[in-house]
């Protein structure tokens, strides 16, 4: 019986480093908004994954914390509370997009 591995490897895949470029434009211009932790998954995931299938999981993650985001104003809105401005980790919505372009 054969061992089917879950990483598959191809040397195409290296060029999957380059999709955390937009995470490592936008922490260049903004030192206080993403973290390295962030670009260093996305190069990492990217390496595993391959370049196309690392930017639609990222966008995937961008969208839910887009989601995650609204949903939040929402119920501030709905309970009358004041929404406090808070930066969200950005690391476990990309973690989360990148499940679903892996095993989809």
């Amino acid at each position: 019986m054969a061992l089917i591995s879950l990483i598959y490897f191809n040397a195409v895949h290296l060029f999957g480093i380059f999709a955390a470029l937009p995470l490592l434009i936008a922490a260049m211009m903004s030192p206080s908004g993403i973290g390295g932790g962030d670009i260093k998954l996305v190069a990492t995931v990217g390496l595993v994954i391959g370049f196309w299938k690392a930017l639609i999981g990222m966008s995937i993650g961008l969208s839910l914390v887009i989601i995650f985001h609204g949903a939040l104003k929402l119920i501030y809105r709905i309970t009358s509370k004041e929404c406090r401005r808070k930066a969200y980790p950005l690391a476990p919505f990309l973690a989360l997009g990148y499940i679903c372009v892996y095993f989809l």
